[in-house]
């Protein structure tokens, strides 16, 4: 007895912030059971993230403290896609405006939810590579370190719990097994 046979009674926003609003549904089972699920709707068209590779085979990957968990984080670069543009557009100014690097090759990874059980958010993996750096261009609040590493480097950090985002872990995984990197 799937939620996809199950009938939404009443649905409402319980809250609405910038990019996001809490939905409360009122669910209904087929044998009449009630239920109530919340989870996160986004406002915006999506999200993108980057596996960015070095021609030395090295990985570029962001350094940044996390709020919501309260420490330092090593992610892909990445971020909101903006209203109007396409994501490849915003793949390409995350990647510089996040690490200052520019990528001459862009290979799409694909399209993947991130937090399904509790998010709408929809999300888009690229590869770039052919990679020239440049300067970081921060929004006033971002204080971001690029770091690089090699595959087993991270593949280390991710063994040892040193990395524990799961798009980073994710994408490196994806894009290994697409032959991608």
């Amino acid at each position: 007895m799937g939620f996809d046979r199950w009938k939404r009674v009443n649905s409402q926003i319980v809250f609405h912030e910038r990019y996001i609003r809490v939905r409360k549904d009122d669910l209904e089972s087929p044998l009449g059971e009630q239920t109530d699920y919340v989870y996160l709707e986004d406002e915006i068209p999506g999200t993108v993230s980057i596996v960015a590779h070095l021609e030395d085979g090295r990985f570029l990957l962001v350094y940044q403290y996390r709020y919501p968990v309260q420490s330092k984080q090593y992610n892909l670069p990445g971020g909101v896609i903006d209203p109007g543009e396409t994501i490849q557009e915003a793949a390409r100014r995350e990647l510089q405006e996040e690490t200052g690097y520019t990528a001459g090759e862009w290979i799409y990874a694909g399209m993947y939810h991130p937090m399904p059980s509790h998010h709408t958010r929809r999300a888009h993996l690229f590869v770039a590579k052919d990679l020239t750096r440049g300067e970081q261009h921060l929004d006033p609040f971002e204080d971001i370190h690029v770091e690089l590493f090699t595959f087993q480097e991270l593949t280390d950090k991710i063994i040892n719990n040193e990395i524990t985002d799961m798009e980073l872990i994710f994408g490196l995984l994806l894009c290994k097994q697409k032959g991608l990197i």
